[in-house]
């Protein structure tokens, strides 16, 4: 559900892919339980994937059955949990894994887009010249990075102690995620991506991410991470702000 309600926002309503993905997850967080409203926000963050990648409604509601059984394998495994980013990668490799059945087997072969090799990874997007334009924007990403991190944080730990039941399922992580996504959106489009990615590494355990210098590390992380995936997954992934989030928490620690 997260899935296809994000995926028709996105490339249908042309909302764009954060704040469809925050619309969905916020909704998740005032109507449904915690469990729940986690699985729909995993969802919704393969959802934010382009119709250049999944080129259909349909390829749309499939990746959300093949993300929501990625998930259920890396709960029964007990794979990176607490790890902020954990249900982003997730949803990337769910619509990595069926992006690839698509070209190689064919999955899916009437859609109008046909499967390429240059969206996985794009080696000219590595040269020397491109390299250097990346890493010029390498600081504002990592400070934005940081920002969406501490504004995340900071949203759930005000919100989350408040007696009021509504209140307290917005400043849920699911809903302290989705507020910053649709904050940073609203307030800084130009930023709303590395914002976004910093809002995932605040989710991460205590034990993961102890004290506001472990958050701001790992955000730090991310944000390089983020300009290091410049030449992969691209045309509108699903998922890779999380994997970079996530490689952002494991870097760091």
């Amino acid at each position: 559900t997260g899935t296809l309600a994000t995926f028709v926002l996105n490339n249908v309503g042309n909302i764009g892919p954060i704040p469809a993905s925050s619309a969905v997850s916020l909704a998740a967080a005032l109507g449904l339980p915690e469990k729940f409203a986690l699985a729909v926000m995993c969802g919704s963050f393969a959802g934010m994937v382009r119709f250049a990648v999944v080129p259909s409604i349909l390829a749309g509601g499939l990746l959300g059955v093949c993300c929501a059984g990625m998930l259920r394998l890396f709960d029964s495994k007990g794979w990176l949990v607490g790890c902020g980013g954990r249900l982003g990668f997730v949803a990337q490799v769910a619509c990595t894994m069926q992006f690839v059945a698509r070209g190689s087997w064919g999955l899916l072969a009437a859609s109008p887009a046909t499967p390429s090799v240059a969206a996985l990874v794009n080696p000219s997007l590595y040269a020397p010249s491109r390299l250097l334009s990346s890493f010029t924007q390498l600081p504002s990403i990592v400070l934005s990075t940081i920002a969406g991190g501490i504004f995340m944080r900071s949203w759930k730990q005000v919100l989350g102690q408040s007696s009021k039941p509504v209140v307290k399922r917005i400043g849920s992580s699911v809903g302290a995620v989705g507020a910053t996504g649709l904050l940073g959106s609203a307030l800084i489009p130009a930023a709303a991506g590395p914002i976004f990615c910093g809002s995932f590494i605040g989710m991460s355990a205590p034990g993961k991410l102890p004290t506001l210098t472990s958050l701001v590390g790992a955000c730090a992380m991310a944000g390089a991470c983020q300009v290091a995936m410049t030449g992969v997954l691209l045309g509108g992934w699903g998922g890779k702000l999380g994997t970079a989030a996530l490689l952002g928490v494991v870097l760091y620690r």
